[in-house]
């Protein structure tokens, strides 16, 4: 077969794999304005899915505990990821409607479910997809994260079909879930082909006996780079690493602090005497996730290793949207809310592509026998930064917007 049709089959492989990543999370993102209009938490709603999806992190944290101690198999991990993701969506499909109450209130408590478990989904395969993908080099590093922002691009396409929390919702939120299947079982299926694939190169070439773990990239990307990265004895390989570790704490603090403000940003704007904050809610979640998508296409053709340059923007676009939620929207007109949306959908953008970046820096820092560590790593400081930024999202909607 022709190298390049090789390398993009494989790249559709690994596309199909990592879509279905952040699926549930984005996919209850764009349901947000429904849950404002039938959800006793109202506008709330948007910080407890945060904070819901951060809990869920503790998936994340207890498996990369786990594989510190012991050897798990990576392929394995990810299919029981994906199998938990299939799971999460049907209930999510039937059983996110179920509600309880507390002190005297009703609350949601099927979503709450929801929440913690499509955060477990996300958190576990962040700490799995990527450590599994670091040995086959960046090309494939990007297949995997723009299938992940893809697959949000589509779930805009079909929150456009559906118009959630509009009169003219054309399906509701059981089947918008239902239809999520489909990602898992294609990523199921595309995992097992790439696995079988792999298995037959190692039999071919008489390493099946030796280690079913031992795989050069080199037989899928001839042209992917292989060589070892020159380090000296004396370096600490988190020393090398601390670069990618350390943008991506920061870079996921600000981008969750952002998601659970985000209805605040244009929330009671009003155009010709009606209020339009239930449109703007669903265009500010499409615009950060079509532009997050766009982000992560991007690394596939641009690779930064500096990126201060990126970040310095990032933190300029922050400041601007925190200070939009927190002043009175009385009287402003309508205009700065859409200059909002722009701007949120700007910082999404290069978000997804520093999100990427940083991981297929290990690829470039680290030796081959680090990757699949230095991949965790990376996964795990995004997910102790999305939890700071979380709960400080949270506790501002608490004790700010809602005192």
């Amino acid at each position: 077969m022709p190298i390049d049709a090789k390398k993009w089959g494989y790249f559709v492989l690994f596309f199909i794999i990592g879509a279905p990543a952040w699926l549930l999370v984005t996919g209850l993102f764009l349901q947000i304005p429904i849950f404002i209009n039938t959800t006793p938490e109202k506008y709330d709603i948007a910080a407890f899915l945060v904070v819901g999806i951060q809990i869920g992190n503790l998936f994340g944290f207890v498996c990369a505990a786990i594989q510190s101690f012991c050897s798990i198999s990576q392929k394995l991990l990810v299919l029981v990821v994906l199998l938990f993701g299939l799971a999460v969506d049907l209930f999510i499909a039937f059983g996110s409607h179920l509600t309880i109450a507390l002190w005297d209130q009703p609350r949601s408590l099927g979503l709450f479910i929801a929440f913690f478990c499509s955060g477990g989904v996300g958190s576990l395969s962040v700490v799995s997809m990527f450590p599994f993908v670091s040995k086959y080099g960046t090309f494939l590093t990007s297949a995997l994260s723009t299938g992940s922002g893809t697959s949000g691009l589509i779930l805009t396409l079909l929150s456009l079909i559906q118009q959630p929390g509009t009169k003219d919702q054309l399906f509701d939120l059981p089947l918008y879930f239902f239809i999520l299947t489909i990602f898992f079982v294609c990523a199921i299926i595309a995992l097992i082909i790439v696995w079988r694939i792999e298995s037959n190169i190692l039999e071919r070439e008489g390493l099946i006996r030796v280690s079913p773990e031992v795989f050069d990239p080199a037989n899928i990307l001839p042209d992917e780079p292989s060589e070892s990265p020159s380090i000296p004895s004396d370096t600490s390989l988190w020393s090398v690493g601390a670069e990618p570790l350390f943008n991506q704490f920061y870079i996921s603090l600000m981008n969750y602090i952002l998601l659970g403000l985000a209805p605040y940003i244009v929330a009671k704007f009003h155009w010709n005497g009606n209020d339009v904050s239930t449109a703007l809610v669903f265009w500010i979640s499409l615009g950060g996730v079509f532009a997050g998508c766009i982000g992560r296409i991007l690394t596939l053709k641009f690779f930064t290793p500096n990126l201060h340059m990126f970040t310095c923007v990032q933190v300029v676009l922050f400041i601007y949207l925190i200070f939009l939620s927190f002043i009175p929207h009385a009287g402003l007109h309508v205009a700065w809310a859409w200059l909002s949306v722009i701007f949120y959908s700007l910082y999404s953008g290069l978000y997804g592509y520093a999100d990427t970046t940083n991981y297929n820096k290990v690829y470039t820092l680290f030796p081959p026998e680090s990757r699949e560590k230095g991949s965790r790593a990376v996964g795990v400081t995004n997910q102790i930064g999305a939890c700071m930024g979380s709960l400080i999202g949270f506790f501002l909607v608490m004790y700010w917007f809602e005192s």
